[in-house]
């Protein structure tokens, strides 16, 4: 067998369905809160719309990761949509968005621990 197909049949570990519908509440938790700062985002000029907009997708790849139950492509996608949400929030400022804010991070963090978790289980 060669090492292409030593990969493709090692197998890819699947996230739980009672894990991945928490992760998904708090994923759709996330980018209501994300969404909410949008407004926001597009008043303060291009550079932070722009921001905005590669979180956003970010964040979408990280619910479609989550879903398909791909545990590495959704650590690596929440690593990503860690670094740009923190640019965002950061350029934003507005005091007015704070709780939305930390609502975001907040179920972040709470899909990264499990991501983790279950990384390190299998």
């Amino acid at each position: 067998m060669d090492i292409i197909g030593i990969f493709r049949s090692a197998p890819v570990p699947k996230v739980l369905s009672e894990t991945e519908s928490k992760i998904s509440a708090s994923a759709k938790n996330m980018m209501l809160a994300l969404k909410s700062v949008k407004n926001d985002a597009n008043a303060k000029g291009i550079k932070v719309e722009r921001m905005y907009e590669k979180t956003e997708s970010s964040a979408r790849k990280l619910i479609k990761n989550t879903a398909r139950g791909d545990i590495k492509a959704a650590l690596k996608d929440v690593k990503v949509y860690e670094k740009r949400s923190g640019k965002l929030f950061e350029n934003i400022g507005n005091p007015f968005y704070k709780a939305n804010i930390s609502v975001a991070e907040r179920e972040r963090l709470f899909i990264t621990t499990s991501l983790y978790k279950l990384h390190y289980k299998n």
